[in-house]
Parts: structure tokens; sequence; C-alpha cells
């Protein structure tokens, strides 16, 4: 059975009690993109741990191309951002984006999903689902070179 990973995050945002923290909010796009990358990061550069070594298993085995183990540079982006359910009065919203990751001339991508609640404070309290597996495995894919 596959299992799902959820990181909770506080992501306390400050401002005027009048922002909304929408999916698309730069705030909020922000937070989200620092938890996914580091999250991202450190499961690709644990040794022993895929999707990095699938990659490595794979790309032995077709030949002709080779891995830019340099992921630590990899660019990062938030696209295609929606909102996929809301509650304006409550100031809550249910997002989807894609996760994009570019390198050496190559995009890729990965949809992932957050939601993003108003506290009573003002500020937003932000959860997103982090990547699995075989999203991490299609981000990553950024790293093939031709030998």
């Amino acid at each position: 059975m596959k299992k799902f990973i959820t990181l909770v995050s506080l992501g306390f945002l400050t401002a005027c009690s009048d922002t909304v923290y929408d999916c698309s909010n730069d705030a909020v796009k922000e937070e989200v993109l620092r938890m996914q990358t580091e999250h991202f990061i450190k499961s690709i550069g644990a040794v022993g741990v895929q999707p990095l070594l699938v990659l490595k298993d794979r790309l032995r085995l077709m030949g002709g191309v080779t891995l830019d183990e340099d992921y630590k540079n990899i660019n990062y982006s938030l696209e295609n951002i929606r909102t996929s359910q809301q509650d304006v009065n409550l100031g809550n919203y249910h997002c989807k984006a894609n996760m994009v990751t570019r390198k050496n001339g190559k995009e890729q991508k990965a949809e992932i999903i957050y939601s993003v609640e108003a506290s009573a404070d003002g500020n937003a309290y932000i959860e997103t689902n982090l990547l699995d597996s075989r999203q991490s495995y299609e981000l990553v894919k950024v790293l093939i070179l031709p030998k």
C-alpha cells in the first residue's frame, strides 16, 4: 500500500489584517515552495534514498547519458496555480499547482496540493502534501545529461 506523507507546517505570515491569503498570494507561494523544495532536496540527497538512486540505475541501463549530481542548484517555481475549493467567509482555500524544476535547459513538473487557512489574528496557516517518490523521480529528471 502506497503511503502519502503530509507535512503540516505553521507558516505564520504577518501582515495587515485585511490581507487575503489565497492560493496565489506571494507569501503563501513562497512558503509552499520553501517547504516542498526542502523536502525534495533532503529526499534526493539522502544516501540510500530514492529517487536519485533509481534514476542512476536506470541511466546505467540506458547508456549514452549521465547524471548531473548538482541537485542543490536546480531552479524551482510554482506555476499554474488554481483554487480547487474555497470558503471566502472563513478565509480557507484548497489549492493545486505545478511544482516545476529547471536545470540544464530542461523542465519537469509535478502537481502539488496545499491549503491556506486564515487565523483570527490575521496570519495564515499553510498545509501541503509532500512530494511522493514518483513525483520526486519526475522532477529529478532535469539532471539527466547526454554523455
